[in-house]
């Protein structure tokens, strides 16, 4: 199941699959499918009983179980700003993912470069007035 553009879950071995990286973060069988739930109802609010049933089926447990398995996706999740995953008090929980578009990663990884050939110019400038110096 896509996240985000670069980032799947693969419920069947309970893990996330970073496709930039090949980076895996494994998951439990509960945080797998309260995520699958979240994101089949992107943006949605779910409430904790719906999460709770889809976390553990045909098993009866605490409240606490889900406020665990949250707080344990937020963190695994934490390494991607991009999804966010919001706590609506006495109503449930919210699945949002803001990605940004491709222009400005492109900017991100053009700007590093810039700042290399500064320092080149630099010295060729340098290197050329010197030389018409002693011409």
């Amino acid at each position: 199941m896509k996240v985000t553009s670069f980032l799947v879950l693969d419920e069947a071995e309970n893990l996330l699959l970073d496709l930039r990286n090949q980076e895996q973060i494994a998951l439990t069988f509960s945080e797998a499918a309260v995520l699958a739930t979240l994101l089949g109802h992107h943006e949605q609010v779910l409430d904790k009983d719906t999460l709770l049933a889809a976390g553990w089926p045909d098993r009866v447990v605490a409240p606490t179980s889900l406020t665990q398995c949250i707080s344990t996706l937020r963190k695994k999740l934490s390494v991607y700003p991009e999804i966010k995953l919001h706590t609506l008090a006495r109503v449930g929980y919210q699945l949002q993912i803001e990605e940004e578009d491709a222009e400005p990663d492109a900017l991100v990884v053009q700007e590093p470069l810039r700042k290399k050939r500064l320092p080149w110019l630099l010295l060729i400038l340098l290197l050329c007035l010197s030389a018409a110096v002693l011409w």
